[in-house]
């Protein structure tokens, strides 16, 4: 009997520590509330020839990205995800005076998408779409352009806001 109370201690304390995790999966990522942040000060986006890939906090809420995974088979698996995506990668582009802020995934699959600076454009690595420096679709499979990210300039800052701006579809 002289166990119990001890016992009783820790399994309360046991279930205090989960309570934050069951919480925090309780929150849909419906309820990821419009959010903008100072990104990046605009001297860096002159120290890379105007355009660069940034990590940014914000959480975003995607309907429509489907990513390709693997199962524990280690076979491709289609997921789709409706959720809060923390942090977001973001490519910053200033170009002819105007300031795009893109989602660094491919609308297509997810992947992560980086800029071949020989041939001038976005592409994805795992599907082989094409984007152009505006965020145009030139091939593959994607069927948009790319998503953005509402972006300003104030003062020497770029803000870059979590409201996503889907990529006009292709045809």
């Amino acid at each position: 009997m002289i166990h119990q109370p001890i016992v009783s201690s820790i399994s309360i304390r046991f279930l205090l520590l989960l309570l934050p995790v069951a919480l925090s999966s309780c929150i849909t990522s419906a309820q990821v509330l419009h959010h903008e942040i100072p990104a990046v000060p605009m001297a860096m986006l002159d120290r890379w020839q105007n355009r660069g890939r940034f990590r940014l906090p914000l959480a975003i809420h995607d309907e429509k990205l489907s990513i390709v995974g693997y199962s524990e088979d280690g076979d491709p698996a289609l997921q789709m995800y409706d959720a809060a995506t923390f942090p977001t990668d973001v490519w910053i582009v200033y170009k002819d005076e105007q300031l795009r802020a893109f989602l660094a995934r491919s609308p297509h699959g997810g992947c992560l998408i980086f800029w071949d600076e020989d041939r001038a454009y976005f592409h994805d690595p795992c599907y082989g779409s094409k984007f152009t420096e505006n965020g145009e679709y030139i091939e593959g499979p994607s069927t948009r352009n790319l998503d953005e990210l509402p972006a300003r300039i104030e003062g020497e800052m770029i803000w870059v806001s979590n409201d996503i701006i889907y990529g006009k579809p292709v045809n």
